[in-house]
């Protein structure tokens, strides 16, 4: 871990300075993060005072959430492209970029809403499995997501004790029949630390006090499906009670936390924010950490804050804001104020123990923005294009560039970490000179080229991407991807040097080919382009057999471990046309397709 300081006058405005060692503190605690996330208990009590904080990925954290809830209501998983997530990725895409850039880390997502089809019944309506063909490609897509923006998940298995057959609760033979058909879905995300917790029932309370379900028998299948979590995953188990004053209900019951809820309007004994964590464990006998679930987030960004805030110092765990879609839950059939996204993201950014996240947050659209002199990373549209025909295939070639369009270098410093690896740090830099270094997760390659030796070149720094074009021009399916995706990341040439702060040399060279390298940099100055002509080494999609009209798409920093000013920009598109002819007649042009384009999407 490297941290270089400002190299202005410290005594001027030690803030930069501060804030770096912030940085840096977090990126050694970081690299821990792979070793002990899956410590995923939750922390040890204060005497009989719950922990405040819950443990994931290495560190205690506050949890900072928002619920959904669901985008269609029973869907989500199992409808797949008639209204599952994956029938609505590109609406997923920009929501979940839009949460995780403002500091919302727990997304709390309903999987089986109302009578839980997706569980298949037998004879007398016993569950005897789960739905995993229909199930599993919209969980996976949800997952890949979150684990894309460094979201992690908080899933309600059940909305309502009241909606699913009683015997599921009732009959014992039926409980263990329901812990068995999701022991599929718990150990398939076992080793994923983006699956943060299942939840197993939100309010289930409504079923009791309405005489569906008896206390005894609901409190034996959290205890069930509770064991069968810990037994198949490293996921953490809660439940949402309706109200703080009804945990007493769930506590010894083996949960890794409480998430009961609060609506303004909630009062008295319920009101969740009216009491503190260490009272609720002397009056309800909680047990272990409280997260408020399912929290009103009032009128105004500066209520909402204030809430998270004043959870955050009672005591409580975490916090969820209902909700990002402005749908009413039962407690609140009225409904409820939309999330002001301003709260999460001045909340994220000033309190240390906001998360989980495993990387720093990007202090480029942070509130203190202007201290840095960020990159701004474009793709050029794809160009130059030609096919290539041999040996049964046929290749699309491309040219293809990356720019620097921003105030500052994009640049990476990697250190060795095996024989043709390096981790690298990126080097961010400071308005008043200088630098802080920070642990974005970038690693570097000595790429082999035919004919060529080998280069150290930057891992993951770009994505070729072919995707099916409908007949109004929306993507509808990716149907193909290229091999290139290391790069140099140097100033090739100055293509845009209009750019103020753009130098009128070259600072950062070609790829260096010294195998015994121990340390290297590698970077972009403002205004300059790493460019590959067509015909570079792995250049190109294969397209072998494909008719119609696609989008052929070039994206920089598909991984997003540079951090810079806008990721809305980092990648490009062109329609064409196959089998390639050179033109693209008769094919709409692409819209916006999922990771979003340099002409209005968002990635």
């Amino acid at each position: 871990m490297i941290l270089n300081f400002p190299h202005n006058d410290p005594a001027n405005d030690r803030r930069p300075l501060r804030r770096a060692h912030a940085i840096a503190l977090f990126c050694l605690l970081a690299m821990c993060l792979g070793m002990a996330w899956h410590s995923a208990t939750a922390d040890s009590t204060n005497g009989n005072v719950p922990a405040s904080r819950l443990h994931w990925i290495g560190r205690n954290w506050f949890l900072e959430g928002a619920n959904l809830p669901w985008l269609h209501w029973r869907c989500d998983f199992g409808c797949q492209h008639n209204g599952g997530v994956l029938s609505s990725q590109t609406a997923l895409e920009a929501r979940f970029r839009t949460l995780a850039r403002h500091g919302v880390r727990v997304v709390r997502w309903y999987a089986f809403p109302g009578d839980a089809w997706q569980i298949a019944r037998g004879a007398g309506g016993a569950p005897t499995s789960l739905q995993g063909a229909r199930v599993f490609p919209d969980m996976d897509a949800a997952v890949a997501l979150a684990a894309h923006y460094d979201i992690y998940l908080d899933l309600v298995l059940f909305s309502d004790t009241r909606t699913i057959p009683t015997t599921w609760m009732s009959d014992p033979a039926q409980r263990a029949q329901l812990a068995s058909a999701l022991a599929p879905l718990f150990r398939r995300y076992a080793g994923n630390p983006h699956v943060l917790s299942y939840e197993l029932f939100d309010e289930p309370e409504r079923g009791v006090d309405a005489g569906a379900v008896s206390p005894a028998d609901v409190q034996a299948t959290v205890q069930s499906l509770t064991a069968e979590i810990h037994h198949d995953s490293h996921a953490l188990a809660s439940i949402g009670p309706e109200s703080v004053d009804r945990i007493g209900l769930w506590t010894g019951l083996g949960l890794d936390f409480y998430a009961p809820h609060w609506f303004t309007g909630m009062a008295g004994t319920a009101c969740a924010l009216c009491t503190n964590v260490s009272q609720l464990a002397a009056g309800y006998g909680a047990d272990r950490p409280v997260v408020i679930g399912a929290m009103d987030p009032g009128g105004s960004a500066s209520t909402a804050r204030a809430r998270l805030t004043s959870a955050r110092q009672l005591g409580y765990a975490g916090a969820m804001l209902w909700s990002v879609l402005g749908v009413p839950h039962p407690s609140a059939p009225s409904g409820s104020a939309t999330v002001p996204l301003t709260a999460t993201w001045r909340f994220a950014y000033a309190t240390a123990d906001a998360g989980p996240h495993a990387r720093p947050l990007n202090p480029c659209i942070g509130p203190e923005a202007g201290e840095y002199v960020c990159p701004d990373l474009r793709m050029s549209p794809p160009s130059n294009l030609f096919a290539r025909s041999g040996y049964g295939h046929v290749l699309l070639l491309s040219r293809n560039s990356i720019n620097n369009m921003g105030v500052g270098p994009a640049e990476l410093f990697g250190r060795r970490t095996g024989e043709y690896t390096m981790s690298a740090v990126q080097h961010l830099h400071l308005r008043r000179g200088g630098y802080v270094s920070i642990s974005t997760g970038a690693h570097l390659y000595f790429k082999a080229v035919p004919g060529q030796y080998r280069y150290w070149k930057w891992r993951n720094a770009a994505a070729m991407q072919l995707w099916r074009l409908d007949g109004s021009g929306h993507p509808t399916q990716l149907v193909r991807v290229g091999p290139k995706t290391t790069y140099c990341l140097r100033d090739l040439k100055r293509t845009h040097g209009y750019l103020r702060g753009s130098p009128t040399r070259a600072h950062f060279p070609g790829c260096s080919q010294v195998l015994g390298a121990r340390a290297r940099t590698l970077g972009t100055s403002v205004g300059w382009s790493d460019i590959y002509p067509a015909t570079y080494n792995e250049n190109y999609i294969n397209v072998t057999g494909l008719h119609g009209c696609f989008a052929y798409v070039h994206i920089a920093d598909p991984t997003n471990v540079i951090y810079e000013s806008n990721d809305d920009n980092n990648a490009s598109a062109v329609t064409v046309r196959l089998p390639w002819t050179g033109s693209s007649a008769g094919c709409p042009a692409a819209r916006p397709l999922p990771f979003g384009t340099a002409d209005g999407g968002g990635y």
